[in-house]
């Protein structure tokens, strides 16, 4: 961690109000035209930053509690008129979610000239406006995210707040790359439909996430309720409809279907031209997953994926998210007045386009490479998330994948650093037991829920980060933090020396596996032991790998029927500990991947893995008294033992078993194997690690 000090900037918040959820200030200043200019700025949640209208950056990267990672952006190419306007947009969220933290809004920024501060926050170097048109008391987005964005133009300006200065924050620098923003364009208009709003009030009901009750009462009750107007759409018709977006008049009553050329993330932006007041509803998805003829879900993957704009008078105007979004399919209705579509696009939010290419010639490898460059770029975005568009939260043990894909495709792991640094700066975290790791993190744990493995694997990553980067400093700074962890677990011990009733959530991977972790669960015990070895290459803990094998010894002699592995055992009426008989495929590939089975002891498991799982058992017919494993973590698992044990031939068929229907509905890869969440998970970027591992890869 090195810290960071602004020359003269101090935060800045409108005054009382940096506890109140969902407040957007708008931090105004004109800036000359210079060849060597800097903005430095960081707050809490989120800004947008635009120079003359246009946008330039988002930000802050993404820091552990209590801390703030400082941008330091070059403004001198954007700054082309003699006097120009920058605009910092700062979203307050103030709230609790998987992506963000519900602690003081603020913003902090100075403008660097030539090395002399020439405008800074607390010194009346920006003015201030609350955001007339943003509808504050809007609806969750997502149990995981924060809010819908509702847009109202032509609002009246609201009253100019106070500023008040707040007291020092915790600065750190960045230390992670910055972003890559550019447009997408929509590829076309590809069906236009007719519709009417019905009244589905009374049969309708709220997504779990909106009203829950330990929710603030503020947001249950929105100024306008998104989730009802969508659910109140009734389409009347849908039919093939080709044209340009620029140019398409929409009346009220009628929506187009508009393609973008792939699954793609980032700021929505879309300009029409009103003839009067309107009003208009985007909705968006990754993929339409129940045919090419099938409108959007109104809600999928548990998001409300809705966009609502009213726009007071007539001309033409220009409307831009704050947050970015994953779409490949978008709706636009038009639920009042008549407008013409003058524009549609995305501005992309990533990382920068890796200098690697796929080197061989089969056409389905390269769309799973593109695919996978694609997924990796759209998840890491100052730190690994899963997906940016449900979550965007940094889970451990997803990382643990992503962060090979950094150094396979940029050859460093500066985002990994981050990412693992972020666990280690604050001295606590709130509403889990001491000791143990958030499941994700940067966010709040406002569920209490933890997930024990994950906590695992953060230890398990850190022992391939040290290899990959020999950064001895970040390993030490973990030490303590790891020791405490391995604590907690070892309240957990039974006699036999394996874990048993752990608390939190037992997570194996999302299959019948997940029903069977009480009381030993076998994975969970697997988990554990590359944990301890982990701990014993880090810190020559010499007791931790002794350890570490007595586990691997003890689940040999209980877990084992005939050839499989049992996942768990439980105990009966007299307290005695038996197999409950429950075999899972994905069980099998903890116990090869952690090293307690292995193709020399288990020679007959060993070949029935290999050659009889797979991507087709199911087509084969094989073991079907054996469940299967789900993309995340088994598949994953399967992957590597073959990449291991150099099975090439086999490690590509399963590569394009698993990967390709993916690649070519949507151009990302997927969290499960079929399309009923996620379409874009950072983790399942990993294909490029073996593709890489198999020589697939140039690096110019």
């Amino acid at each position: 961690m090195k810290k960071y000090v602004f020359r003269e900037a101090l935060p800045v918040w409108a005054k009382g109000r940096e506890k109140e959820m969902n407040l957007w200030l708008d931090f105004e200043a004109t800036v000359p035209k210079s060849d060597n200019c800097v903005l430095c700025l960081t707050g809490s949640t989120n800004y947008s930053i635009r120079v003359n209208g246009e946008f330039f950056a988002f930000g802050p990267a993404r820091c552990g509690k209590g801390f703030y990672r400082v941008d330091e952006l070059d403004l001198s190419k954007v700054l082309t008129e003699k006097q120009n306007k920058l605009t910092i947009r700062v979203a307050g969220y103030y709230f609790a979610s998987f992506y963000t933290f519900e602690q003081d809004s603020f913003l902090c920024a100075e403008v660097v000239e030539n090395g002399k501060v020439i405008l800074s926050t607390g010194h009346g170097g920006f003015e201030c406006s609350a955001v007339p048109e943003y509808e504050q008391k809007a609806q969750k987005f997502s149990l995981q995210r924060t809010f819908v964005e509702t847009y109202n133009i032509g609002a009246p300006a609201l009253p100019k707040p106070e500023l008040a200065v707040y007291p020092h924050k915790e600065y750190i620098f960045r230390d992670s790359d910055y972003n890559t923003y550019f447009p997408v364009y929509a590829d076309r208009i590809i069906a236009k439909g007719q519709f009417h709003v019905g009244d589905h009030k009374s049969e309708f009901r709220y997504p779990y996430y909106i009203n829950r009750n330990d929710y603030k009462a503020y947001f249950r009750e929105p100024e306008t309720d998104v989730a009802l107007i969508s659910r109140n759409i009734d389409q009347d018709s849908l039919e093939d409809y080709t044209a340009d977006v620029c140019g398409a008049r929409l009346n009220e009553g009628e929506y187009y279907m508009i393609k973008m050329p792939y699954n793609v993330t980032g700021m929505i932006s879309i300009t029409v031209d009103c003839e009067g007041e309107c009003e208009l509803l985007i909705r968006h998805d990754e993929l339409l997953r129940e045919g090419p003829k099938t409108n959007i879900n109104w809600r999928v993957s548990n998001t409300l994926a809705n966009n609502l704009i009213r726009i007071k008078g007539k001309g033409t105007h220009r409307i831009e998210t704050l947050e970015p979004y994953t779409m490949q399919y978008v709706e636009i209705y038009a639920l009042k007045g008549s407008f013409t579509l003058k524009d549609y696009h995305i501005i992309f939010f990533g990382a920068d386009e890796p200098n690697v290419r796929y080197n061989g010639k089969d056409e389905i490898v390269q769309k799973i490479f593109d695919a996978a460059v694609m997924t990796y770029r759209e998840n890491t975005f100052t730190v690994f998330m899963d997906c940016p568009e449900r979550e965007r939260a940094g889970w451990l043990c997803d990382s643990f994948f992503t962060s090979r894909v950094e150094k396979t495709l940029y050859g460093k792991s500066t985002i990994e650093h981050v990412f693992l640094e972020n666990f280690l700066l604050p001295d606590k975290f709130d509403d889990i037991p001491e000791g143990m790791l958030p499941m994700c993190y940067p966010g709040d744990s406002f569920t209490k829920q933890y997930i024990n493995t994950w906590a695992m694997w953060y230890v398990i990553e850190l022992k391939e980060y040290y290899d990959r980067t020999r950064d001895k400093a970040l390993i030490d700074q973990a030490k303590e933090r790891v020791y405490r962890l391995k604590s907690w677990i070892e309240q957990y011990i039974n006699d036999s020396g394996l874990i048993e009733k752990i608390p939190g959530w037992t997570f194996v991977e999302w299959s019948h596996a997940n029903d069977l972790t009480m009381d030993v669960n076998y994975p969970v015990n697997m988990v554990y032991s590359g944990m301890l070895e982990a701990m014993a290459s880090l810190y020559g803990d010499k007791a931790c790998q002794k350890q570490c094998e007595e586990i691997r010894k003890t689940i040999n002699e209980q877990a084992l029927i005939g050839d499989f592995y049992c996942d768990n055992a439980v105990r009966d009426e007299n307290g005695n500990l038996k197999l409950s008989g429950e075999i899972t495929e994905v069980c099998q590939y903890y116990a090869f991947f952690f090293n307690v089975a292995t193709k020399e002891k288990n020679p007959r498991l060993w070949n029935i893995l290999i050659n009889d799982f797979g991507p087709d058992r199911a087509e084969k017919g094989l073991w079907k008294e054996i469940w299967p494993a789900n993309a995340f973590i088994g598949n994953y698992l399967r992957l590597e033992i073959l990449y291991r044990n150099k099975f090439y031939e086999t490690l590509l068929e399963n590569i394009k078993g698993y990967f390709q229907a993916m690649a070519e509905q949507t151009g990302t890869l997927w969290e499960y194997m079929a399309p009923q969440a996620s379409c874009c998970h950072g983790f399942a970027s990993h294909v490029l690690y073996w593709l890489d591992g198999m020589g697939m890869i140039d690096h110019n």
